[in-house]
This record gives C-alpha cells, sequence and structure tokens, in this order.
C-alpha cells in the first residue's frame, strides 16, 4: 500500500509541470499569418503586431507605452498595465461612458428604424411625384389623392425626427470625443 501511494504521488507530481508545459508550449509551432504595423492615435509604434490563426498579438510593452500606461510583470500574476499617475477614469467618468455609449446605440438604432420608414414612405409619395407615368401605353399624370397627402406629411415629420435626432448624436458623439481628447492631454502632461 505505501508504494502504490509512493507512486501515486511521484506520478502525481510529475503530470503538473507537464500541464503547465503544455499550456505555455500552445503558441510553439503555430504559423504566423503575416506581421502588421501598429499605430495608436495615428502615430506609429516601433513593434509590429503579428497575426496566428486570425487572432492578433500586439507588443504590451510598446503599446503600454504608447497609451502611457506603466507595464509590469510578474511571474505568479503575469503582465499587468497601470494608468500613470491620474490618468484612470474615475467612478462617475466610466459611469458616463457608457452612458454616452448606450445614447449612441440607441440613437443610430431609431436612426436606422426612422431611415427604413422614410423609405417606405418615399416609395409610397414616387409616383406622384413623377410627371407622368405609363397606363396601357398612355403617359398620364397621377392626381395627389388623400394616400399622397397622408405619405408626404408622414414624411415630413421622419425627415424633422431624423434631424432632431441626428443633432443629437452629433452632441452625444462630440461630448464622447471632447472627453477623449481631454484624458488623452491629461496622459501626455504627465511626466
Amino acid at each position: 500500500m505505501k508504494k502504490f501511494l509512493l507512486g501515486l504521488s511521484i506520478g502525481l507530481m510529475l503530470s503538473i509541470p507537464i500541464g503547465a508545459h503544455a499550456q505555455i508550449a500552445s503558441m510553439i509551432g503555430k504559423v504566423v499569418d503575416g506581421v502588421f504595423p501598429v499605430k495608436v492615435n495615428g502615430n506609429s509604434i516601433e513593434n509590429s503586431a503579428i497575426v496566428i490563426e486570425g487572432t492578433s498579438y500586439l507588443p504590451v510593452r510598446a503599446m503600454g507605452d504608447a497609451l502611457g500606461m506603466d507595464v509590469s510583470f510578474n511571474a505568479d500574476l503575469g503582465i499587468e498595465l497601470k494608468s500613470k499617475g491620474g490618468s484612470a477614469l474615475t467612478s462617475q467618468e466610466q459611469k458616463d461612458q457608457a452612458t454616452r455609449s448606450k445614447t449612441i446605440q440607441d440613437l443610430s438604432a431609431r436612426i436606422t428604424v426612422l431611415m427604413n420608414q422614410e423609405n417606405e414612405v418615399n416609395a409610397i409619395i414616387q409616383p406622384y411625384e413623377m410627371d407622368y407615368y405609363m397606363i396601357n401605353g398612355k403617359s398620364s399624370k397621377k392626381e395627389k389623392d388623400g394616400a399622397y397627402f397622408e405619405a408626404v406629411k408622414k414624411r415630413d415629420e421622419i425627415k424633422k425626427e431624423l434631424d432632431e435626432l441626428n443633432q443629437k448624436l452629433n452632441a452625444v458623439i462630440k461630448e464622447q470625443n471632447d472627453f477623449a481628447e481631454s484624458k488623452r492631454q491629461q496622459i501626455l502632461q504627465q511626466p
């Protein structure tokens, strides 16, 4: 029984390092599909990214430096990126960012729906607004009736709402861009 337990213990100890080695070695022997330059805010970084099986792998240290972040390595914890100084987003800034992103998504979705409705209404209006169309080989002007005027009214309402939504969307996008630029300036001003 003692020999059995001793053998089992030795077997377990030998299998653990092999399993850990198998995880690390999983990228060994993989074919690099491509090497690509990397730009951060329009500026190229010195190291390139590689693509293996459709996944991009970025140079962590170069990316961290380009983004103004501290990069550290700990054998137990792995690689860690930290914002330098006070450039990390506060809890309120994160909430504001999430709110703006959600607003942009909602406005974009509503704009898409309205554009589809506008296309449907325009399909109704179009025959009325053409000067002439053919009926049994003869040119004839289609008389504008209640359906036409209703469709025109609906189109005008849709256009008005689309204009309002586009103005809101542009304002939120500007706010998002202004915030991103202010954070970028904070990072650039740090020593």
